[in-house]
């Protein structure tokens, strides 16, 4: 069921006053929302050391926020080197 536009005002206001310095932590779903991979392939590029590993909240494996955007992020970079490179060859 879509949210109501009052339920979208509010989850903005809310997003505006949630202070910038506190650390948010993502479940495994909200990660895998954000990579569309399977949970298997998360599992096997963090025992490559590629993934961030997750921290226990609560005794739930949880995910900084912020480490998996700088992780997306470096994707990006490294693709826009590769297609930076191979233009120049």
């Amino acid at each position: 069921m879509p949210a109501s536009e009052d339920q979208v005002a509010a989850a903005r206001a809310s997003e505006q006053t949630r202070p910038k310095n506190i650390a948010r932590l993502l479940t495994r779903r909200e990660v895998l929302d954000k990579i569309p991979v399977t949970y298997v392939t998360l599992v096997k590029w963090m025992e490559a050391g590629t993934f961030p590993h997750p921290r226990q909240a609560g005794g739930r494996a949880m995910w900084l926020e912020a480490e998996v955007d700088t992780w997306i992020a470096s994707l990006a970079r490294a693709s826009i080197r590769a297609n930076t490179s191979a233009e120049t060859i």
